[in-house]
């Protein structure tokens, strides 16, 4: 799993929005509720959540005029569906909620009042706030709590863990200056947030069979870097589960995320910055020196370092690391023992993946640095 790749493979699992879908707050019954609610022509969809369990319940339905009738649930569910019947108020909807057995509620619903950024918060819910008011409400609502402490290459972490999804994710509570721990757990918290809402949007599409499971490694921590590696097995619809790995590797100096041509750089002149992202500005650029330059530079040095296991597959059964195209977007962290990088597999062979054998060790990632120019071993 690629941190960026990956979590946009998720995002297009979840309800077609428009860039601003509208954002209500109300009762269901007498429970508070919040709803988001995007109608385009006469197609509407949603979803809305119980302020008491914060869990996703999609939508999808017809706008007629000034009434909505959407169809409570996922898109595997068989048979008789709950409803939201819905006409337009003075800048909100009231209604109803039929239950598939008949049973009926009523509902009111008002334009949401989207809170200030509460204190300390980061980047992630500054973005929230502005582009994806309803993630943020829930969010707000489902405070970060202080889990387990523990240690790591004698660095002192504390776990921050989310309540309803599970997730976790380590601050940093000794070995660094205070303005560098303030800089490295923003963006941890950052990303334990966004791996928040991807749940969210895995367990709205995923139906009955939903399945999200992660866990965070630290990996290497050292006066210049921290890295981790989250490994995710998720279900969120279609045909089958998936799982995959991705590293998170920050810059102690910056707090800044590094990319992979951070570390390490193999191409013609100074080594260069990329964005990250298939949808970042700078990808046909990135795929192009990661085909001309780094794979065949990979390739030749694992072949080197580990010629057993960069041999050529004996069967179509057998996991194939001679194969360029696995290694143009690897998964990595630092380890002890140097660069760890990840190749990538079509879900067929998905079981190719994690091997433990895939380091650059120390030498040779500091005859080639990135841009960053770490202090490396």
């Amino acid at each position: 799993m690629k941190t960026k790749y990956y979590a946009l493979a998720l995002w297009a699992l979840a309800p077609a929005l428009q860039a601003a879908p509208e954002v209500f707050s109300g009762t269901l019954g007498k429970m508070p509720i919040v709803v988001e609610i995007d109608a385009d022509g006469s197609e509407a969809t949603g979803r809305y959540f119980y302020e008491k369990f914060h869990k996703d319940l999609p939508l999808a339905g017809t706008l007629k005029g000034d009434e909505l009738a959407l169809d409570e649930g996922d898109r595997f569910t068989d048979g008789p569906k709950a409803q939201l019947l819905l006409k337009r108020t003075n800048g909100g909807w009231a209604g109803q909620w039929q239950g598939a057995k008949g049973k009926q509620l009523p509902v009111t619903l008002a334009k949401a009042q989207v809170p200030p950024l509460p204190d300390g918060a980061g980047a992630f819910m500054a973005e929230q706030r502005e582009k994806a008011p309803y993630d943020y409400l829930r969010l707000l609502q489902t405070p970060l709590k202080p889990g387990k402490q523990g240690s790591f290459m004698g660095y002192s972490l504390q776990w921050l863990d989310e309540p309803v999804t599970g997730l976790r994710m380590p601050q940093l509570s000794s070995g660094y200056t205070d303005a560098q721990r303030q800089r490295l757990n923003a963006v941890l918290r950052d990303r334990l947030l966004a791996e928040v809402v991807t749940w969210h949007s895995c367990q709205a599409t995923g139906g009955e069979n939903f399945d999200y499971t992660q866990s965070v490694a630290p990996t290497y921590f050292s006066a210049s870097v921290v890295s981790l590696n989250i490994s995710t097995g998720y279900y969120c619809g279609g045909a089958h589960p998936d799982a995959g790995d991705s590293g998170l590797s920050l810059s102690v100096e910056t707090g800044q995320e590094l990319t992979l041509e951070d570390v390490l750089w193999v191409g013609d002149g100074p080594a260069r910055h990329f964005e990250d992202g298939s949808e970042s500005k700078d990808f046909d650029a990135l795929s192009q020196y990661r085909e001309q330059k780094l794979v065949p530079w990979l390739l030749k040095a694992f072949t080197k370092l580990y010629p057993s296991d960069m041999e050529a597959p004996k069967s179509e059964d057998d996991c194939d690391y001679t194969d360029a195209q696995v290694w143009t977007f690897p998964s990595w962290h630092f380890t002890e023992k140097g660069l760890y990088l990840g190749p990538y597999f079509a879900r067929v062979m998905r079981s190719c993946e994690s091997p433990e054998w895939p380091v650059l060790p120390w030498a040779q990632v500091n005859k080639h640095p990135g841009g960053a120019r770490l202090k490396l071993p």
